[in-house]
Formats: C-alpha cells, sequence, structure tokens
C-alpha cells in the first residue's frame, strides 16, 4: 500500500511540475507575421537591412526610425532561432522596403505606430502626458467608455475610465488623491517592443529620457527573458502575449503663501 501511495504521489508531483513548466511557456511571447503585413522601424539609430539571415550578412541598406516595411512572408515563431543581443530577444525575418528585400532582426521592429515628434506633451516632465498623446494620434476607440467611480470620502474621489482600442488593445485613465495614471494594454507584443516605443515617445524630453536610461529590467527566472521594467513612475509588465504599459504621474506637495496685508 505504502509503494502504491510513493507512485501516486510520484505521479501527482511530476503533473505538477508539468503543468507548471507549460505555464511558464505559455508566458512566452511568441510573434508570427502574416505576408503582407506592415511593420515599423522602432530603432532610434534606424536599422540595417542584410540579404543574409545574420549580422555578418551583406547591408543592402540602412532603414530610419520610424520607416515601414512589409512582410515577405508568412513567418512562424520558433522559438530556435531566437538570438540573445543585451537586453533583446529576437529573430531574422524577411521583409521588403521601397522595392529592396531582405532581412531585419525583429527585436527593433513592431506592428505598434511609431510616435510622432510633433505631438503637444505638455509638461514634459510627465509621462502621462505623453503616453495620452500617443493613444489619442495613433490609436482609434472602437468602444464606449466603461466608467467605473470610486467615492472614498467627500474629499477623496478615485475614478477609472475603460476604452476598447483598435486591435483589441485598452486602456484604463484613472484619477486618485495625489495624481493620475494611464494604463495602456497592448496584445500580441513584447515588453521590449513597449519600451522601443516610449524611448522613441520621450524623445526631445531630458527628464523622461533619463527615466528610460534608469529603467530597471526585471527577467523571468523560467523564460531568461525579460518580463518586466520599471522606472519611477513607470511600469512595463508582460503576461503572455499582454504587454502592460502604466505611466503615472504624483502631485508635487507646495506650499502657498499669502501675504494679507495686501
Amino acid at each position: 500500500m505504502k509503494n502504491k501511495l510513493n507512485v501516486l504521489e510520484s505521479f501527482l508531483l511530476a503533473m505538477i511540475l508539468l503543468i507548471g513548466i507549460s505555464a511558464k511557456a505559455d508566458t512566452t511571447p511568441q510573434i508570427d507575421y502574416s505576408e503582407g503585413q506592415t511593420i515599423y522601424v522602432h530603432a532610434l539609430n534606424g536599422l540595417h537591412l542584410r540579404n543574409f539571415p545574420d549580422k555578418n550578412g551583406e547591408i543592402i541598406t540602412t532603414m530610419g526610425y520610424g520607416d515601414a516595411l512589409r512582410v515577405s512572408e508568412d513567418q512562424h515563431f520558433d522559438s530556435e532561432k531566437t538570438i540573445r543581443s543585451g537586453w533583446y530577444i529576437g529573430r531574422w525575418i524577411k521583409v521588403s522596403f521601397v522595392g529592396l528585400e531582405g532581412y531585419v532582426f525583429d527585436a527593433f521592429i513592431s506592428a505598434l505606430p511609431v510616435p510622432d515628434v510633433g505631438y503637444e506633451l505638455g509638461d514634459c516632465n510627465d509621462p502621462v502626458s505623453a503616453i495620452n498623446a500617443y493613444i489619442q494620434n495613433e490609436l482609434d476607440v472602437v468602444a464606449g467608455a466603461d466608467t467605473l467611480l470610486y467615492r472614498v470620502s467627500d474629499a477623496h474621489i478615485k475614478t477609472k475610465i475603460l476604452y476598447v482600442l483598435d486591435e483589441d488593445h485598452r486602456v484604463i485613465y484613472s484619477d486618485f488623491d495625489n495624481g493620475y495614471s494611464t494604463a495602456l494594454y497592448l496584445q500580441n507584443t513584447r515588453v521590449m517592443d513597449a519600451f522601443n516605443l516610449l524611448r522613441g515617445l520621450f524623445v526631445g524630453c531630458e527628464e523622461l529620457e533619463r527615466l528610460m536610461d534608469e529603467a530597471i529590467f526585471i527577467k523571468d527566472k523560467g523564460t531568461d527573458q525579460i518580463s518586466e521594467i520599471k522606472a519611477e513612475g513607470l511600469l512595463i509588465k508582460q503576461s503572455g502575449m499582454e504587454v502592460q504599459v502604466k505611466c503615472t504621474y504624483r502631485y508635487q506637495s507646495t506650499c502657498h503663501f499669502i501675504d494679507l496685508e495686501n
């Protein structure tokens, strides 16, 4: 009887381990590309188009930040073909650009539209202002607002407003006592795609550029890939094929002195 229990315990333990491994595998971003799909260069310094899927391949041309490419053929994710380059993990894919065909390293491209440098960002120290400008200019609302209002007391009101955007992206705008935040949920996106997006969005804003330079990268222990990036007022977090980009702005505490004699 004891032997049977040991066998059963071993079997259950093996099943738990397998489930755990499967759960980890599901968190690994797996980007597929379709023939004719439009993707964009998110490398601020540009990206090489090569004649062979290797960093030593001959450079055909160099594409600029924001250039649009066309995927040449259906290309499915294959973990064995992924390559690590610093914090980035990607693979070579075949694309066409202004009549030229070649290969690019996909860690620096994305289907997400590239930010327009002409945005009016308002307060250049406010990451929420920047992400809101991007959403307003580049992502279309496809479903009306779902508003949640939390009243803690007459003096403390918290509001959350949810919008559904194109490509099944979502955004939640929040207001609270000492500030406000925007949480953008991007589908079929990798955490470094969102990081590249914000780097481009924050160009020209010294304080926001500093945030990106000081960001902390956190690896998932099961996949050894970046799963979370943190900075002051900023969170980028991978969950399966969805990435949360949350920007928060908190009001500064200030004291105002009034001269009662004037």
